[in-house]
């Protein structure tokens, strides 16, 4: 069953995540299945396309983040948090940074060389599920 899925920029391939932690890349104008990969043990629940749409960037329910090179069908990165991961964003110009938002952990930034930066907030204590996002041009962090 499938959890999520994300179109490319140009809307001609869907990927889609599921339950049993594998990632189908459907090609939209052939209407066939133009890759799949075992790419996580838990269900993916979030997908995100770099904006070349040559990365797929997939998080999932077994705290592990993977960037996959579509072309390749290969695992390109892994990065393992200490919860699971709600969702993840790549930045919207830069291929190298993404956002992730673990359940129970603040959002954070990661620049895939392996930099980390943990998204501060103004607000003290309160919910830790938070739910962030890139505005278009990545200049900004939105969260709710």
């Amino acid at each position: 069953m499938t959890l999520t899925c994300a179109f490319n920029r140009h809307g001609s391939l869907l990927a889609a995540g599921s339950t049993d932690g594998r990632i189908v890349i459907f090609d939209v104008i052939t209407r066939g299945i133009a890759r799949h990969f075992q790419a996580h043990v838990h269900p993916v629940c979030s997908l995100s396309w770099s904006r070349n749409g040559f990365l797929l960037l997939s998080g999932s329910m077994d705290w592990t983040i993977s960037v996959w090179e579509v072309l390749k069908g290969e695992c390109l990165y892994k990065y393992r948090f200490p919860s699971p991961i709600l969702r993840v964003q790549f930045h919207p110009i830069e291929t190298d940074v993404f956002l992730v938002c673990p359940m129970k952990l603040r959002p954070v930034v990661v620049k895939i060389n392996g930099d980390q930066k943990h998204i501060n907030f103004d607000e003290e204590g309160g919910e830790q599920n938070i739910f962030a996002s890139f505005d278009r041009l990545g200049n900004r962090i939105f969260y709710w």
